[in-house]
């Protein structure tokens, strides 16, 4: 946690904030005025960290809200590599990303939290208003250009767009999304912390189809660990798959975040 800790700190210093440190748990808290920021160390399993913030309550009748939420999620272009969730207990909105910690500076770390919040604002105005044009929210280049290849794998086709910051999208269509407020409920409660979809994000399409969608940072001495990670992430794409073509009836198994990352 060393790392961690040492990054912390000195983007505190950036921030201004004395003392800024994460606790025992490698967890630290930042008030925001959207609301209150996590980063968490994840490093010693994965090599992340996580920054994550519930950021809006919902009403019980909220199928656009999450329409207009999954649709955000497609390719990240709206939440500036940011996934939208539900988080099953309060019931209201998250905000998460994970970030490999190796590649990130302090000033670095700063400019994301700070992207991070001003995704949370936009969001959070747009719901407030009912103003649900994703289109609008677009403004961020930086991830999900129309360029693309095709990978095939277990007889699963995906596409993959490259990024400017050494990572790649890789994206697969799932199916239609199934009529009623349940499955829209199944499918934003598996995006929070990943739980459902070990580590990968949940998406409506410009079609409105469902993708399951997850970035992969490109490293010379990780191509056994990227093939891993893509063969989970094609297993879990085949079962949300199922689920779809079951109109919501199958049942998904949910990970703790500690067993997510470690894969």
């Amino acid at each position: 946690m060393e790392t961690f800790s040492r990054l912390i700190e000195d983007a505190g210093a950036l921030l201004g904030i004395e003392g800024f440190s994460p606790d025992a748990g490698g967890v630290c808290y930042l008030a925001a005025e959207e609301a209150q920021i996590s980063i968490i160390d994840c490093s010693e399993a994965s090599g992340l960290i996580l920054i994550t913030a519930d950021f809006a309550g919902l009403d019980s009748d909220c199928d656009e809200e999450l329409r207009f939420a999954l649709s955000s999620n497609y390719l990240f272009k709206a939440t500036h590599g940011a996934t939208i969730s539900l988080d099953p207990d309060s019931g209201g909105l998250a905000l998460s990303i994970y970030l490999p910690i190796d590649a990130l500076t302090p000033e670095m770390l700063v400019e994301r939290i700070e992207a991070f919040s001003s995704v949370m604002f936009k969001l959070r105005e747009s719901i407030d208003s009912r103003t649900f044009d994703v289109h609008s929210e677009s403004d961020d280049e930086e991830d999900g250009n129309d360029q693309f290849d095709i990978i095939k794998a277990d007889g699963v086709s995906a596409k993959v767009y490259p990024s400017g910051d050494s990572s790649l999208i890789v994206s697969v269509e799932l199916g239609e999304l199934p009529e009623g407020s349940a499955i829209l409920r199944e499918l934003m409660t598996g995006n929070y912390l990943f739980a459902g979809t070990a580590g990968a994000a949940l998406a409506l399409d410009e079609d409105r189809r469902v993708v399951m969608q997850q970035r992969f940072w490109v490293k010379e001495s990780a191509e056994d660990d990227i093939s891993g990670r893509l063969a989970v992430f094609f297993d879990k794409a085949k079962v949300w798959k199922g689920k779809l073509i079951l109109g919501g009836d199958e049942q998904i198994p949910f990970s703790p975040l500690d067993d997510l990352i470690r894969v």
